[in-house]
């Protein structure tokens, strides 16, 4: 009886298969306290654009045609940030300008169309640190007013268990091998 050379199918087997790492982050915000220009209505206060609740939001009550309205979130303490977004809660839809400022040095501009819910996201090209981050909105057809805001932090990735397939390159890889050892066997 043939014995067969295990170790080309323990090779195949790790050709075939890579495990994923999908790095998570965590939401600062939701941790922070927010302050604002003005408030509209206390249901709206500051607080409600970094409650983890996109049914909820500040609204400053104020257009920015005669001073910019802003919003800043405190985390605390410093902290590394990887990506910010915003929800916008604007009627009517139109052009906006907002200028992002950290721990009070000026970092980014949004600025383009928005409408109601529009998701606006910046990603930093290296991780940045900061405790402060202020949102001061110059332009816009409307009032003022976010949704939700995240301050993301991620963190390091586990790499995860879930094997997935490497496509027709690991198709081809177990073809080849399969080949490979039908005519080794006919040569013995």
């Amino acid at each position: 009886m043939r014995q067969v050379d295990t170790s080309v199918f323990v090779v195949l087997a790790s050709l075939l298969f890579t495990c994923s790492a999908d790095a998570a982050s965590i939401n600062l915000a939701t941790n922070g306290t927010a302050t604002a220009s003005s408030t509209w209505l206390p249901s709206m206060s500051p607080d409600k654009a970094i409650d983890g609740d996109n049914n909820t939001g500040w609204n400053s009550g104020n257009v920015p045609w005669f001073s910019p309205q802003w919003i800043e979130i405190d985390l605390g303490q410093a902290s590394t940030i990887n990506q910010i977004t915003g929800f916008v809660d604007q009627w009517p839809s139109g052009y906006t300008k907002h200028n992002i400022y950290l721990d009070g040095i000026f970092n980014f501009t949004w600025e383009g169309d928005t409408a109601y819910s529009s998701l606006l996201s910046y990603i930093f090209q290296s991780p940045v640190t900061a405790q402060k981050v202020k949102i001061e909105t110059t332009i816009s057809p409307s009032w003022v007013g976010w949704k939700e805001f995240q301050i993301l932090q991620e963190l390091p990735s586990v790499p995860t268990s879930v094997p997935e397939p490497l496509g027709f390159f690991g198709i081809s890889a177990v073809a080849g091998l399969s080949l490979m050892l039908k005519r080794r066997q006919m040569q013995h």
